[in-house]
């Protein structure tokens, strides 16, 4: 995963060039959506394509130390089990809060995953990775 979002780059380039005030986040949450919202969605807080009800909810992440410029998650990061569909998930989300905020670092799915009603979705120890190119 290595798309930042404007909303970030603009927080770093504030906060280490004009030494504006900025604090990361405590926690990160992954959040799953069935399609790549616009970058005017974003500007305006809005992640519409973000699965909605039966039983989701958005995952923390632990990430591990960066080793050659990236960090991966150190471990699984599991979601509840659906009680209802919850479509295509196509994209993945590194929010800056459980519910709402702002989205931190975005990436698409290699390969698209449909969540029915009982199924499950996780992601893996190590196969959640932020880098800089």
């Amino acid at each position: 995963m290595a798309n930042m979002t404007n909303y970030l780059e603009e927080k770093l380039l504030e906060h280490t060039l004009l030494n504006l005030p900025w604090s990361s986040p405590n926690t990160v949450y992954l959040a799953l959506l069935t399609d790549n919202p616009s970058e005017s969605d974003l500007e305006a807080g809005e992640l519409g394509n973000e699965v909605d009800g039966g039983n989701y909810e958005r995952q923390s992440i632990d990430f591990s130390g960066v080793v050659d410029s990236e960090v991966e998650n150190e471990f699984d990061i599991e979601f509840p089990q659906a009680t209802d569909e919850w479509g295509e998930v196509t994209h993945v989300y590194i929010m800056d809060s459980e519910t709402g905020g702002n989205a931190l670092y975005w990436q698409e799915l290699n390969i698209a995953k449909t969540i029915r009603e009982d199924d499950l979705f996780k992601v893996p120890a190590n196969n959640l990775t932020v880098e800089h190119d």
